[in-house]
């Protein structure tokens, strides 16, 4: 590759990754928040009604697989709020047809809401405060956005947080009288612009984002993102205050089309998570060590499942450049052979940067076939 002045840097290549003979697995002891008393787990079904609880919290789900009711530490979280659900396409409901008990012990329950989609999974641990979810998918098919979220109670959680800052949220009585601006965008009175678009971040960075207030906050923590479609340079939502209702909404989009990336056509058997959807007294510096936490335990050996390898691999490697330059500060990612990065997303993809001396490491890659892609803002081989 030649290049001269300042190019975009662009590297392909095919990597097979091969596991060496062993298992590897990750464990790691989990911490609820200090003030609260951990008991065994308890799971109560009645048709495709469930309540689960873990002496931390208790959440009940009704028969479409929401979320209806969450108490944590005494206090209801959702209320009056939609509460924990999964859509399609911005408005397309999870309409399971089935409710499967995978796990019941006293350390966990896996509860599964089985639809024409695939199985939209809830995990309860002990000792844990916060709901593990994920899902495995079996006829979704092509799909613009898929998403699940959890939306609380509006009047508790009047802040957003997207991992890099935080964003107040007007009232609902401030959003109806705000002049509307373009979608989801609005000029309050006093002049300010508020928008959902301002708490997007880089979903490869993303590892925590939600809503706080009250003493209270509610995180989705994602460990991994090798399931999400697009790649390092892929841009999310993440927070915001929902317009019509004035719930406190937590987004977790699994695979969207916002900013450019194309629709997904979703393989049967793909698999999306686990992610853990974490509660405590609102603080961020608390979330933020639990991510720490899931982060050092990914991936989770407490699952069990044809689709969730607990074997990985670590890929290391050095770009140069054509003029043996090193490729300082490239982002490196491993994705489907062939085609667009940013169009990826049936498959699993990794991604890290580059040090100064072009030296990469990618540590818990599955095991497949890849091509190795690699870009920079701008290099300079003067």
């Amino acid at each position: 590759m030649k290049m001269q002045g300042k190019h975009p840097l662009v590297l392909r290549g095919t990597v097979l990754i091969l596991l060496a003979l062993g298992l590897f697995t990750f464990s790691l002891t989990q911490r609820a928040h200090t003030t609260l008393a951990a008991s065994a787990v308890t799971l109560s079904v009645s048709g495709m009604n469930a309540t689960v609880s873990n002496g931390i919290y208790t959440i009940k789900f009704d028969s479409s697989g929401t979320g209806t009711s969450l108490v944590w530490n005494g206090k209801e979280l959702i209320g009056p709020a939609k509460g924990f659900y999964s859509s399609i396409n911005g408005g397309t409901g999870f309409s399971p047809n089935q409710l499967k008990v995978v796990t019941n012990t006293s350390t966990m329950a896996d509860i599964a809401y089985i639809s024409s989609w695939g199985e939209l999974h809830y995990v309860v641990r002990t000792g844990v405060s916060g709901l593990y979810s994920y899902f495995v998918a079996t006829g979704i098919g092509t799909v613009g956005e898929f998403r699940t979220l959890y939306r609380v109670n509006g009047g508790i959680f009047r802040t957003g947080y997207n991992s890099v800052r935080s964003l107040a949220f007007p009232t609902l009585s401030q959003i109806n009288s705000a002049k509307v601006l373009q979608d989801s965008t609005y000029q309050l009175a006093d002049g300010s612009v508020y928008t959902k678009y301002d708490a997007t971040t880089y979903v490869q960075q993303d590892k925590l984002h939600g809503v706080y207030g009250g003493g209270y906050g509610v995180w989705v923590i994602s460990p991994s993102h090798e399931y999400v479609n697009g790649g390092p340079m892929k841009q999310e939502l993440t927070v915001h205050v929902e317009a019509n209702s004035g719930d406190g909404t937590v987004l977790n989009m699994l695979s969207a089309s916002h900013f450019g990336t194309p629709s997904v056509a979703i393989p049967n058997g793909k698999i999306y998570g686990p992610w853990l959807v974490y509660f405590n007294n609102g603080s961020i510096s608390d979330a933020q060590s639990q991510a720490g936490l899931e982060g050092a335990s990914w991936p989770y050996s407490w699952l069990s499942n044809a689709h969730y390898p607990l074997s990985r691999t670590t890929v290391t490697g050095t770009l140069r450049l054509a003029n043996g330059q090193p490729a300082a500060g490239a982002t490196v990612a491993l994705a489907k052979p062939g085609g667009d990065l940013y169009a990826q997303g049936a498959d699993y993809i990794f991604s890290t940067q580059a040090d100064a001396n072009g030296n990469f490491t990618i540590p818990k890659v599955r095991p497949a076939t890849y091509s190795l892609y690699a870009f920079a803002n701008g290099v300079s081989t003067a």
